[in-house]
């Protein structure tokens, strides 16, 4: 950010870069920026805990949520990460209760701060073609690669990180 502020370089994806943005205009200095991240996420927290928990249960799942140590590390780490998951979940809320355009905006806003929010496309996608067999077994078998890549190199990562590159626009994050 204090690049950001500094010399006007936005290297990320386009709702973080706006969010850079309507924080340079609102004057929040480099040494509030994380004070005033989390504050927003907390708030992005609170909004979508309302929106899809129902009404005995939104404390639980605020606090379930906000102390969880994946939650922990969103507020103050993975920025990016954090608020695309929830706009992503606000996206499968809408998705849920058949408000289609309200759930692509939402994702299209999630995807716009982390690029990874696309899986989340790719599974509802692919559950309409797929039967729950077949999902069981490839969630077996995405788990067994996962177990064996972290004994044995499978050396997939460079594929990846240039599909990757090639999906972000040349973005380097």
């Amino acid at each position: 950010y204090k690049d950001y502020i500094q010399q006007g370089i936005l290297h990320f994806e386009y709702s973080f870069n706006a969010v850079y943005y309507l924080l340079s205009i609102a004057n929040v200095g480099p040494e509030y920026f994380n004070i005033t991240i989390s504050t927003l996420f907390i708030i992005f927290s609170i909004t979508m805990i309302v929106k899809c928990v129902e009404r005995p249960y939104r404390t639980i799942g605020l606090v379930f949520f906000l102390f969880f140590s994946i939650t922990l590390d969103f507020i103050f780490n993975a920025y990016r990460q954090g608020l695309a998951f929830l706009f992503v979940a606000l996206s499968l809320h809408y998705y849920s209760v058949n408000r289609k355009r309200m759930s692509l905006l939402m994702f299209i806003i999630g995807l716009g701060f982390h690029w990874s929010s696309i899986v989340v496309a790719i599974a509802i996608f692919l559950c309409r073609f797929i039967s729950i067999r077949l999902a069981m077994r490839l969630n077996i078998a995405i788990i067994f690669l996962t177990l064996v890549a972290a004994l044995v190199p499978l050396k997939i990562i460079p594929l990846i990180s240039k599909i990757l590159f090639i999906g972000s626009f040349g973005s380097p994050y």
